[in-house]
């Protein structure tokens, strides 16, 4: 993990992890039980009650249209926000990611949008590869 230095001049500086890809983001979300209490709070809010452990898991296993969800807003606020070094608007948008929901309903995607493509090929990760669509990206 990358370490960078962080603080005011003249004041102790401190070393901390730094994010350097999506790769790695992906890797502290697959920590179960941090998803879990984010996603239980979003839940919690949205609709007043607690999500319990088998909600949760009917919630995130048996709907892979939401998982992708998921991932493309973390893809999105990641390249958008997150991103420390090489940040540009090179990357696909919030309204291409949210596209990421068809992901699971259909054999292939085809888009023109190079941005969307490679966006959209890192988020179908995080579902089952049977369920897995290619994506095409259609050149003008």
């Amino acid at each position: 993990m990358l370490l960078r230095k962080t603080g005011l001049p003249g004041h102790t500086f401190e070393a901390r992890p730094r994010v350097d890809s999506f790769s790695t983001l992906r890797n502290f979300f697959s920590n179960e039980q941090l998803v879990r209490e984010i996603v239980g709070a979003v839940y919690e809010k949205t609709t007043g009650k607690a999500l319990t452990e088998d909600e949760y898991r009917v919630l995130m296993k048996g709907h892979a249209a939401l998982v992708l969800y998921l991932a493309a807003n973390v893809y999105g606020l990641y390249q958008r926000s997150m991103k420390v070094d090489n940040y540009s608007r090179k990357h696909a948008s919030g309204m291409d990611m949210a596209q990421a929901v068809y992901l699971s309903l259909c054999d292939r995607f085809v888009t023109n949008d190079a941005r969307q493509c490679r966006g959209l090929r890192l988020v179908k990760q995080f579902i089952k590869k049977a369920e897995r669509p290619r994506v095409i990206l259609l050149l003008a």
